[in-house]
């Protein structure tokens, strides 16, 4: 059966258009011979239609698709219409529940953060999924698409996304260090999925698996190995990061009122200012499997959405990408950094290490007087994003870059966060 609302956005009633029929009445009208020889018999029935070359026929339906719907992704006249004789099958994607059960990372009491007001922008949607949008008739669909430039986008492209197949999203990628820039067809599957999954991040990043949740690490075996050389209390604090994720505990809502000003205030001067370093940072960031960027537009639907903005820290030759969860505008401005809490996190030790090294190698030096004291220094890159977030996360540490026309999920750790030192402690 054909789907009403497709019908009324890809496929205008364009067959009885009478500027259509004008048309082809008056190409016709140009290629009949006056003066022909017709027969009594011919004479008596209607005038024969007279032929108009698959050249000409062409290029009036282009020259209609131009003037009357120039940006419609499919063409408007000469598509198929009707059902189609041979349809392949959709693709079978895993429910709620089985993505929880499969998952390594299961949701958890510990870990909520959702916008407070339920607006139209939360529910909607569920409204256009295609399970359920039967409750919305032909004149409501074209009503939400009038709202303004993102639900007209919206609109569209549910219906376009619907049609995509984003089942290879959770394979693993091969090449990926090969990557030049972001893929636009996978920023299509990865929006696709999350309209599918309603705007759910959790069921987003857990359908992508693998080093969004940090699936691809033996845990078990880890936690064996490094069990007898470390103090029970980074144990468990490296048991909860591996099994459960990042943070520890936060539990809140956040009024829509705070989110819609953190999306209008955008991202630092300094970011901006560098947009060709930010192009290839990006880049680096998602063939890394550090970020998942979806169309931008989508950060204002998502129940569990957010946007923080973003500078760049250029220094001693490096660029790193921080996320502001820190500065505030006004004093009733919401931050991330004040949302969440450290309190339960691991405690940071690191300022204890210079005495601690002293120490033995003074004490290794009495031991060993003659011999060779050899020391190593380890540079471990992005060591923040090696702890992951819970995956119903990645939207509280969102953000937008409208130049790139994107919205990234980060289901890793982030530079600004005031968590992150904490998290990646025990490891180190």
């Amino acid at each position: 059966m054909r789907d009403p609302i497709s019908s009324v956005l890809l496929r205008p009633t364009v067959l009885a258009n009478k500027h259509l029929i004008t048309r082809f009445k008056s190409a016709a009208s140009n290629n009949f011979q006056v003066g022909s020889n017709i027969s009594e018999e011919e004479d008596a029935d209607p005038l024969p239609m007279p032929k108009i070359n698959q050249g000409e026929v062409d290029k009036i339906l282009q020259e209609y698709q131009d003037e009357f719907a120039p940006n419609q992704v499919r063409h408007i006249v000469s598509s198929v219409q009707g059902e189609p004789s041979k349809s392949t099958p959709s693709p079978m994607y895993p429910s709620r529940q089985q993505l929880y059960s499969s998952s390594n990372m299961k949701p958890r009491s510990t870990a909520n953060f959702r916008v407070m007001d339920l607006t139209l922008d939360e529910i909607v949607l569920i409204l256009i999924h295609p399970t359920t949008r039967g409750f919305l008739c032909p004149r409501s669909w074209i009503a939400l698409s009038c709202i303004d430039k993102s639900y007209n986008r919206l609109l569209k492209d549910s219906v376009r996304l619907e049609k995509i197949d984003f089942s290879p999203i959770s394979q693993p990628r091969w090449g990926y260090q090969e990557q030049k820039s972001i893929c636009d067809q996978r920023v299509d599957m990865h929006s696709a999925c999350f309209l599918y999954y309603k705007g759910d991040v959790g069921l987003l990043t857990r359908f992508m698996g693998h080093e969004y949740t940090g699936a691809h690490r033996d845990v078990d075996a880890c936690l064996n190995r490094i069990k007898p050389h470390i103090n029970e209390v980074d144990f468990r604090d490296i048991e909860r990061i591996l099994r459960t994720g990042c943070p520890h505990s936060i539990d809140y809502e956040l009024p829509k009122a705070s989110k819609s000003e953190m999306i209008a205030r955008g991202n630092q001067k300094s970011l901006i200012d560098h947009m060709d370093l930010v192009v290839e940072t990006m880049n680096k960031e998602e063939r890394n499997s550090h970020i998942i960027p979806l169309h931008n537009y989508l950060c204002r639907f998502g129940p569990s959405c957010q946007h923080i903005p973003q500078g760049m820290n250029l220094r001693k030759g490096k660029r790193r990408l921080i996320s502001d969860g820190s500065t505030k505008l006004h004093p009733k401005e919401i931050v991330v950094n004040e949302m969440t809490s450290i309190e339960n996190e691991p405690r940071i030790t690191f300022g204890e290490t210079k005495n601690k090294v002293l120490t033995y190698l003074w004490n290794l030096r009495i031991s060993y007087p003659n011999e060779d004291i050899l020391c190593g220094v380890a540079d471990i890159k992005a060591c923040f994003r090696f702890p992951r977030y819970n995956p119903d996360m990645a939207g509280l540490f969102g953000f937008i870059i409208d130049e790139l026309g994107h919205y990234y999920l980060s289901p890793a750790g982030v530079f600004g966060w005031k968590g992150s030192a904490n998290s990646w402690e025990p490891f180190r």
